[in-house]
């Protein structure tokens, strides 16, 4: 029972992460963004990452720490940043209403941008590397999630 649950749960976290998207997509990312190669702006990116209970995500983790030299300390704000960014999101339809299509995406773009600077202002100068990790993460979590789910079938 227990393992079903963690199987659905990942396999949600999943789709939603390989296939859904807002409508959001920075001018500097837009060719990355749209052809799925950058989720940054584009999906939780950090909730995702730092708050999935997940062996494999909890070991990119470490990976992402040690390839930017990041702090505990850092790492630490980075994972206040990535609940911060999951209430943003969530709080879009939790506002009395369920917004429409270009509200949500305008407020979820507002959402993301707001997270980036807040990502920008923290890692300073590790930002544009960051960056990079997290696109070439993305391509090897795609892949590692497509193949897990294959298996699962």
């Amino acid at each position: 029972m227990k393992r079903m649950l963690i199987i659905s749960l990942v396999t949600v976290l999943t789709f939603s992460l390989i296939f859904g998207a807002s409508g959001f997509v920075s001018s500097e990312t837009k060719y990355a963004a749209v052809n799925g190669e950058d989720p940054w702006g584009e999906k939780e990116v950090l909730n995702y990452l730092l708050q999935t209970a997940d062996e494999k995500l909890q070991q990119d983790v470490q990976r992402l720490q040690v390839a930017l030299d990041l702090s505990s300390k850092q790492m630490d704000g980075l994972k206040e940043v990535a609940l911060l960014e999951r209430k943003s999101i969530m709080s879009i339809a939790g506002k009395g209403h369920l917004p429409s299509a270009l509200e949500f995406n305008d407020q979820a773009s507002q959402a993301f941008a707001g997270i980036d600077r807040k990502v920008q202002e923290f890692l300073g100068e590790k930002y544009e590397d960051f960056r990079k990790w997290v696109r070439d993460w993305w391509q090897e979590e795609k892949k590692y999630r497509q193949k897990w789910l294959t298996e699962q079938r």
